[in-house]
């Protein structure tokens, strides 16, 4: 029996030892340790101007108190607090940049939908018309710079786009071909003259210029218009826009056609109610001219 108990009390000893709290040891720069040596490793340590992977800039305990990164102000540009718990040490580590892994989501598949994976990575995802390369198809191959070449407004893109009409490559609603529209959409989106230039459709590079001379409110830019008269994107219509636009009158004088001469100058007239009756004599139409000696002498003017 007394060799029972001596036994149960042992046994109750070893169990309630795991219980007890460790004893714990404040150094003289304020580390609270369990272990009195780790104080004496841990001066040691800041010491030490060779610096190890684990404490690349030591720091004062105040730098990393409760880890995490809570006073990474503390350390230099590029480092963040860390604490070495086996060691008992606070120290700045020095942050690596990882560098991602990026994945080719496209090269597990195959045929048209590969292509129109990388179309869709390229021009909606990564903005990269680098993967347009990767694809198969000469036709989505070129639809895919055409995109890239007008979503990133990139005129040096529209020279990968053939000149051809292709319902694939592009869908203009202009008959033009596929480059020229490349052109044609940079340049009425930036206002860039110098892109008309590099088209090589007659009827397309008028509308460029047209298009580009509106946007710029620039008149100049009229006058480079080979169609003169009676077509929507003509010189005439051009002087027409830009004389209302700026209301400036005297850019009529520029219009060929008389019928658009005379509408030009009436618009004006009753745009800024005109009262000098001398101006009717500026009309090449018989028409034209009555209505605006009518309307001056009234001052009845009918709307503009």
């Amino acid at each position: 029996m007394r060799v029972f108990l001596v036994g149960c009390l042992i046994l109750l000893a070893v169990l309630f030892s795991g219980c007890t709290q460790p004893r714990e040891f404040v150094c003289p720069d304020g580390r609270v340790v369990y272990d009195a040596s780790l104080c004496q490793a841990a001066q040691n340590n800041n010491n030490d101007t060779t610096l190890g992977p684990r404490d690349q800039f030591p720091c004062p305990f105040e730098c990393c108190e409760g880890g995490g990164g809570y006073f990474d102000k503390n350390c230099p540009t590029g480092y963040s607090c860390d604490i070495d718990l086996l060691r008992g040490v606070n120290y700045c580590k020095q942050n690596l940049e990882e560098v991602p892994v990026v994945s080719d989501e496209c090269e597990g598949l195959s045929g048209m939908e590969k292509d129109q994976c990388y179309i869709n990575q390229a021009v909606n995802v990564k903005k990269d018309e680098t993967l347009c390369e990767k694809v198969s198809d000469p036709d989505i191959k070129a639809r895919c710079y055409s995109w890239m070449a007008t979503g990133l407004e990139k005129e040096a893109l529209c020279e990968k786009v053939p000149i051809e009409k292709n319902d694939i490559i592009c869908t203009s609603t202009l008959q033009v071909n596929c480059r020229d529209e490349c052109f044609l959409y940079i340049a009425s989106h930036t206002g860039k003259a110098s892109l008309c230039e590099r088209m090589s459709d007659g009827l397309a590079k008028d509308n460029c210029y047209w298009q580009v001379a509106v946007k710029n409110s620039d008149p100049s830019l009229c006058s480079k218009i080979n169609l003169k008269s009676n077509a929507n994107y003509s010189a005439d219509f051009c002087y027409q826009v830009l004389a209302n636009e700026l209301k400036d009158i005297t850019l009529c004088e520029n219009v060929v056609d008389a019928d658009a001469h005379d509408i030009c100058l009436i618009t004006r007239v009753r745009c800024e109610k005109i009262t000098n009756v001398s101006i009717c004599a500026s009309f090449k139409t018989q028409k034209w001219k009555d209505s605006c000696q009518a309307e001056i002498s009234s001052g009845n003017y009918l709307p503009c």
